[in-house]
């Protein structure tokens, strides 16, 4: 068995700890996200005109108030999505509200390179 000094012991922890933060906050960079205002009594919304069979199910985020973050990563791109959205809670829906948008082609390369002196 290897022992580890103080320093080696306090890298490895340090590295384990910046590891740990940058996973935790990897999806918050990886796609784009539906969202919401934090709203109060809200429990999960439903989602309709995703190109999914039936009503998608997404929880709000916990705490006191809770909002909607739905990854759209899986979206179409050039495909115009036509979505409704309610609000939900035990005691039933609030109405409806219309939401629209296309996700667009990445760009196809890199434009007007060079080296400046």
């Amino acid at each position: 068995m290897v022992k580890l000094s103080s320093t080696g012991k306090f890298w490895i922890a340090y590295l384990g700890f910046l590891a740990i933060v940058l996973f935790y906050f990897a999806d918050a960079f990886c796609s784009p996200f539906l969202i919401s205002d934090p709203q109060d009594n809200v429990e999960w919304y439903e989602i309709l005109g995703l190109g999914v069979d039936g009503d998608h199910l997404t929880p709000a985020t916990s705490g006191d108030q809770g909002y909607l973050r739905h990854d759209l990563a899986g979206s179409e791109v050039n495909t115009t999505y036509n979505i409704d959205v309610k609000a939900c809670n035990v005691w039933g829906c609030s109405v409806s509200v219309p939401f629209s948008f296309t996700p667009e082609n990445p760009p196809s390369s890199a434009a007007g390179l060079v080296i400046a002196p």
